[in-house]
């Protein structure tokens, strides 16, 4: 990789998700290892939702490689895009020790495209709707919709706001919720097609 993409370099100071710290502090509780053992079941169900079988994946806001490296692993060929470089390296690390390829990209999701690409895009872990303004998630969907292939499947993977206020209790201030564990009843999943 050569330099800081514009998109990168040009983000919103304000936005919280562009604070690379955030997600180095955080990332012993949002990503344990528990974590990345439940991505493979969550991939062979979003495989079994969308139908898709074979070809190229988009995953957006890919973060450490969760989903981009069990896809791999099964024969895709991965784009896996985030805007944290933290989170990049740590998936650039687990895709080497697993041996697979996985293109991994620094860059804003409101900004990657690529033309009729990709016949499945995921955007998973409620990775969706930072953005202060509404016009830029509008333009993160023209983007992906442009990205797939004539067929191609997009898979958004959701908290479900009438779901999730079960999934919280009251804790001790020194706790941290736990990420969940697969598409469960917390969860939505939308599924478009090009």
């Amino acid at each position: 990789m050569t330099g800081t993409p514009e998109s990168i370099t040009n983000s919103a100071p304000d936005e919280w998700f562009t604070d690379e710290s955030f997600w180095r502090e955080l990332y012993p509780f949002m990503f344990p290892d528990t974590a990345f053992a439940v991505a493979e079941e969550q991939v062979d169900r979003a495989l079994a939702l969308t139908g898709v079988q074979a070809g190229a994946v988009l995953d957006l806001c890919c973060g450490p490689g969760r989903h981009a490296i069990p896809l791999a692993k099964r024969g895709f060929t991965v784009t896996g895009v985030d805007r944290t470089s933290f989170l990049l390296e740590k998936a650039r690390a687990r895709a080497a020790t697993a041996r697979v390829a996985v293109e991994f990209l620094l860059e804003d999701m409101r900004r990657f495209r690529r033309p009729e690409s990709f016949d499945l895009a995921v955007n998973m872990f409620t990775s969706f709707g930072y953005f202060e303004d509404k016009a830029d998630d509008l333009e993160v969907l023209r983007h992906v919709y442009e990205s797939l292939k004539a067929g191609g499947v997009f898979l958004l993977d959701m908290v479900s706001k009438e779901c999730s206020p079960r999934s919280f209790r009251r804790r001790r201030p020194q706790s941290c919720p736990r990420v969940s564990s697969s598409f469960s009843d917390t969860r939505s999943s939308m599924i478009g097609r090009a």
